[in-house]
């Protein structure tokens, strides 16, 4: 590690204790600074063993949205009547239940399509909770790696060798 990079390194370490100590304090976010914290001191942690770390599971998540968002039905009652709505109270919330009704990844992608409306939007939320939870399977990752290109590829690369 060159100078420059131990100076970027130093200052995100720095800026990290603000954002915690920040949102601590007015506590916020106390399931993300859990997260970070466990990511932060458990390098190379697998999902599964991150997952009992923090104590996650379905139940969990679906308390924890439900304390921003109603989850009140399931897909099946809204399939029919649900249409676009770019909200965050008319999105979020169809999204994380694309994700809890869920099996697998794919599942998740699935479920949230299915309903229509802002589906593309709703297929990334709920796929970006499912891939934590559960893993993107690796065909699906090789499958759509071709698709990179310049620097999404070289960060999801780098990524990639990191961790």
């Amino acid at each position: 590690m060159d100078i420059t990079e131990r100076k970027i390194t130093k200052i995100a370490r720095e800026a990290e204790k603000l954002v915690l100590r920040t949102l601590r304090e007015k506590d916020v976010g106390t399931a993300e600074i859990d997260l970070i914290h466990a990511l932060r001191h458990n390098p190379g942690c697998t999902q599964a063993a991150l997952a009992e770390l923090l104590h996650a599971d379905k139940a969990a998540i679906a308390d924890h949205v439900t304390r921003y968002y109603p989850l009140g039905f399931t897909l099946d009652e809204i399939r029919d009547a649900y249409q676009f709505d770019v909200s965050c109270a008319g999105s979020v919330p169809q999204a994380m239940e694309a994700f809890l009704e869920a099996e697998s990844f794919e599942d998740a992608v699935r479920n949230a399509i299915s309903i229509g409306g802002d589906s593309d939007t709703i297929a990334c939320m709920a796929g970006a909770v499912a891939a934590a939870f559960f893993g993107i399977p690796k065909d699906i990752r090789e499958a759509a790696q071709p698709f990179l290109e310049g620097e999404v590829k070289r960060v999801y690369q780098a990524f990639i060798q990191r961790y």
